[in-house]
């Protein structure tokens, strides 16, 4: 038979688990519930009003009682935010996307300002976003300051501080007869076409407004790579490692014949002379050719 929970007078004094929680009442029978129902609205005689005086029988509220444990989870999560220092590392996220606006502006030719605003705006995601969950964790009594992301909001500045710059020489250089010139740079070129001959004396130097005011930069420079970063960072791709490799065991296992086609210098007879029977895929020999006609 079904039974019903009653919360009557008499029965409002027991308790009763209804989901894990506590609260007055007790199950009874269908016509036992009826027929408590019909006692609590009978008139009472003043014995029955009044059994005993007011303040000997506690008053009990009708609300459930709250689980216990949870008075102390608000504390807990307080304590635990008090005493461990709770961030979050976003250094990996930073580089992902300093990898993403790279690739943008490397990769799929986009420009340096909309590779700034795609910085920007997802700077500007990320912060929000952090700032809901920190409202949404408050609200619910947990008190976590997140860390502050910081996304660089340039492209060049991506390029300093995550990935390396190449070694670069800038040179000043006359705009006129492109002559160079080291440091220290004078006002005025001094190059002569010939030792009895005029100078070219053109202005190396211009004033150029800067936010911290106007400056004096040179005109026109020359620049150039140096040469060790470039052989470091040529060496360094896994591609070309393999292609020495692959080429001086074609060369090792396959030598071409006298009087073959030669698809490369290392198939040339007099390179074999050169290089020896020591064949090293890593030993690299330099070498310029320069036609004057």
């Amino acid at each position: 038979m079904p039974t019903i929970i009653c919360i009557c007078s008499k029965c409002s004094s027991c308790k009763i688990t209804v989901d894990g929680v506590q609260q007055p009442g007790c199950r009874v029978a269908a016509s036992t519930h009826l027929d408590h129902e019909r006692k609590d609205k009978r008139p009472r005689t003043p014995e029955e009003k009044c059994p005993t005086s007011s303040s000997s029988v506690p008053k009990r509220s009708m609300a459930p009682d709250p689980p216990k444990g949870t008075e102390s989870v608000g504390q807990l999560f307080n304590l635990l935010t008090d005493v461990l220092d709770i961030t979050f590392p976003l250094e990996y996220l930073v580089t992902m996307i300093c990898v993403l606006a790279t690739w943008l502006h490397l990769r799929a030719g986009v420009s340096r300002s909309v590779a700034n605003i795609t910085l920007q705006a997802i700077h500007l995601i990320i912060s929000t976003t952090l700032q809901i969950v920190e409202a949404i964790l408050f609200s619910s009594g947990i008190n976590i300051k997140l860390s502050n992301i910081k996304i660089p909001r340039d492209i060049c500045t991506t390029y300093t501080h995550h990935f390396t710059e190449p070694d670069i020489i800038r040179t000043a250089c006359c705009p006129t007869c492109f002559s160079l010139y080291s440091s220290p740079i004078p006002y005025k070129c001094q190059w002569k076409e010939s030792p009895r001959s005029r100078p070219c004396n053109t202005d190396l130097w211009k004033c150029k407004n800067t936010p911290k005011g106007p400056k004096m930069v040179p005109r026109r420079l020359y620049t150039t790579q140096s040469f060790d970063s470039w052989i470091r960072f040529f060496l360094s791709r896994p591609i070309i490692v393999d292609s020495l490799e692959e080429t001086a065991q074609r060369c090792t296992n396959n030598p071409p014949a006298f009087g073959a086609e030669m698809r490369d210098i290392q198939d040339s007879p007099a390179w074999r002379d050169v290089t020896g029977h020591l064949f090293n895929p890593h030993r690299l020999v330099f070498g310029l050719l320069y036609y004057y006609d």
